[in-house]
């Protein structure tokens, strides 16, 4: 479960991260507030579809198959927001993190739930929430302190953070995990 609630801190810290650059974005490619906002809205309307397909059907494709996808979509979307040198190269990004964490989140609480003892899954639930919200706080405020550090903008300071992020949130999945109990798509939970 530790594990488990440690990716869903990371990936939601990787999901926000980039929130904190967009100013950042916006002066160096020169972007106006519409197309700031339509870089926002992108993942939010790519998020939504991809959350309830993958939930649906990410227990017949294999829901820790589904989350090391989810995770490695996570990888190359950041590593294109590094490399990015066109402001459609920022939109794909985006498009792929939605993607990334749509698919991590119709899939994690399944695993999670799955993973843990009847006895702790509403405490399970509770902390992923909590991991979730923890997350989407940490993110841009981790990756705008790197920046404000280094007081400029560059992919270096961008890339220790984001580096660190993917190896640890790797490592910390990649273990063994044993499937404790069978999930069941017609429980309430």
């Amino acid at each position: 479960m530790k594990k488990m609630l440690w990716v869903v801190l990371m990936m939601s810290c990787g999901a926000t991260f980039i929130s904190s650059l967009f100013p950042l974005y916006s002066e160096y490619y020169q972007l106006s507030s519409l197309e700031i906002t339509i870089l926002f809205a992108v993942y939010a309307a790519i998020l939504l579809p991809t959350l309830f397909v993958v939930g649906a059907k990410g227990n017949a494709w294999g829901l820790k198959r589904v989350l090391r996808w989810s995770i490695y979509l996570s990888i190359v979307s950041t590593l294109l927001f590094l490399v990015s040198f066109s402001v459609w190269i920022l939109y794909t990004a985006r498009l792929l993190e939605g993607i990334a964490y749509g698919a991590f989140t119709g899939t994690a609480s399944a695993f999670l739930i799955k993973q843990t003892s009847q006895k702790k899954v509403s405490t399970a639930v509770k902390l992923s929430g909590a991991m979730v919200n923890l997350g989407f706080g940490l993110g841009p405020a981790i990756s705008g302190l790197i920046v404000h550090a280094i007081c400029a903008f560059s992919a270096t300071s961008f890339s220790v953070f984001v580096s660190a992020r993917y190896v640890i949130e790797f490592l910390g999945f990649s273990g063994n995990v044993t499937e404790s109990r069978k999930f069941s798509s017609n429980k309430t939970c």
